[in-house]
């Protein structure tokens, strides 16, 4: 009987002892997790990780709605297995973690450069559930999207890190004016969607690797570009602009997309940097401050060069852009307005890319004084259009805002006679030859100009010159009756030739 009680001593504490040693033996998972981009790729077993010795830490992790959460994990640090094979999370510039569902994240040099990267198999002391077995990263004091759950594979990269500073920005909202939309259903809603790929195939000379995402709320991710060759970018509508994908985990969507930058390209959303830099009010018009955006995405220089979608382009100091915004526009693209001490050329409407310059061409800007401001904010608030027939491509319609891109604004002295009178006259427009050449008129045997109430006079070629003008200004005033908005104005004596409200130009 004694010798049956010994046997029973020693069997609960052999299975006493079992239990001590195998804690983690309810933690079972068929399966290798992979290394990959290294000389040799590396498959460790899952099973093995369970056994190996583990650490416990505390992290904190910050969620996309700005919340902090505090766990305690345990599992085994990427550095220990590293080690197994010569190896050091120290060597690489970038480390890809990728779940089984396709999910993938990349961490940045600085991340790995500087902490911890836990595969976790424990959270709260409690195993993780299934949905996110085998394992689980954990790293302190960054956002929750490197807490790659369901790890399947890392890959690794030591190649040279490239100058990622910013040399260029192009403007999402006027960018997408040159690129094809399709419907993209989301949720109840039909919106209007671009394809990555095209906006990147428009507006870059070389393909690209990995695209950095930032949205207005600080959530951001790098992204391979083979899961942007599925995804979209939803334009319009909640959310916009929402990068996603029909076909593309929830997890790896970004909402409201503020910056995606590759290389030393970045894209930027101005509607959603509304909601990140405090705007600012220059004339009627209110923006986002040009000075903080261009700090925010990191284009920094003494020189900008500003263009326009059409190509019209101007350059401006440093110093110019804190007396500026930019702002979106009724249809939807975007535009700079300056203060009243810099020249109306500087007020670029589909404002498309913004660069930095050398200085050869600033701009500067100097007090006009407040009677010449006025004028030019009242010449400036008249819009008008001239549809121009009998183009070799069809017509085309110049309008108030192209001229003042894209034409100079001259001046006319001219003298007429009237009942015997001379009226001595002062006008502002723009040269109709400058118009034609515009619009590659290269050869014409005459123009015939239309006025609004229809009243049309021909002019042969040899009658225009350099003092015939489309003006918009009488006197230093504008131009603002309705019926009268652009006048066809000649230095000649009498005002034969002259039309009052040019409304259509056929070029015969």
């Amino acid at each position: 009987m004694k010798k049956i009680k010994w046997i029973i001593i020693v069997v609960i504490m052999i299975a006493v002892l079992f239990s001590a040693c195998s804690k983690d033996a309810d933690l079972i998972y068929e399966g290798e997790l992979k290394f990959t981009g290294l000389d040799k790729e590396i498959n460790i077993a899952y099973d093995d990780i369970y056994a190996m010795e583990s650490i416990k830490a505390t992290v904190k992790s910050i969620t996309s709605d700005g919340e902090e959460r505090v766990n305690e994990v345990e599992g085994v640090l990427l550095e220990t297995l590293l080690s197994l094979h010569g190896l050091s999370q120290k060597d690489f510039v970038s480390i890809r973690l990728i779940a089984g569902d396709g999910y993938a994240m990349d961490v940045p040099v600085e991340i790995i450069k500087e902490k911890d990267i836990i595969l976790a198999y424990k959270f709260d002391d409690e195993n993780l559930e299934e949905k996110k077995m085998p394992l689980r990263v954990a790293i302190n004091d960054v956002r929750s999207m490197y807490y790659v759950a369901n790890l399947a594979e890392i890959q690794f990269s030591n190649g040279k890190a490239e100058d990622a500073s910013v040399k260029k920005v192009i403007l999402l909202e006027t960018a997408y004016l040159n690129l094809d939309t399709e419907s993209y259903t989301y949720y109840d809603s039909e919106d209007s969607a671009i394809l990555p790929v095209d906006l990147l195939d428009t507006y870059l000379e070389s393909e690209v690797e990995k695209v950095y995402m930032l949205a207005n709320d600080g959530y951001d991710k790098i992204e391979s570009f083979d899961v942007l060759k599925e995804g979209y970018i939803k334009i319009t509508g909640k959310d916009a602009p929402l990068f996603t994908g029909k076909d593309l985990p929830v997890g790896m969507n970004v909402k409201c997309l503020m910056i995606l930058q590759t290389g030393n390209i970045s894209f930027a959303s101005v509607e959603s940097a509304k909601g990140v830099i405090k705007n600012r009010i220059v004339g009627e018009k209110e923006g986002v401050a040009f000075d903080k955006l261009m700090d925010m995405i990191g284009l920094v220089g003494d020189y900008y060069i500003m263009t326009a979608n059409d190509g019209y382009s101007v350059e401006v100091s440093r110093d110019s852009l804190s007396q500026a915004v930019i702002y979106v526009m009724e249809d939807g693209a975007c535009a700079v307005k300056f203060n009243e001490t810099y020249p109306k050329n500087t007020d670029i409407k589909y404002l498309l890319s913004i660069e930095l310059g050398d200085g050869a061409n600033s701009i500067t800007g100097e007090n006009t004084g407040i009677a010449d401001a006025q004028t030019e904010t009242e010449s400036d608030s008249v819009k008008w259009t001239i549809t121009f027939d009998g183009l070799s491509d069809g017509s085309f319609d110049m309008t108030s805002d192209r001229a003042q891109r894209k034409l100079e604004l001259v001046e006319l002295h001219t003298e007429r006679m009237k009942n015997d009178e001379i009226l001595p006259e002062d006008w502002k427009g723009y040269r109709l030859l400058d118009v034609l050449e515009f619009l590659h008129v290269d050869d014409f045997d005459s123009v015939v100009i239309t006025a609004v109430d229809g009243y049309e006079v021909e002019l042969v070629k040899n009658q225009l010159d350099e003092e015939t003008i489309l003006a918009v200004e009488k006197n230093g005033k504008a131009l603002i009756d309705d019926d009268n908005l652009v006048q066809l104005i000649q230095n000649t004596e009498f005002a034969t030739t002259w039309v009052k409200g040019v409304a259509k130009i056929t070029v015969n």
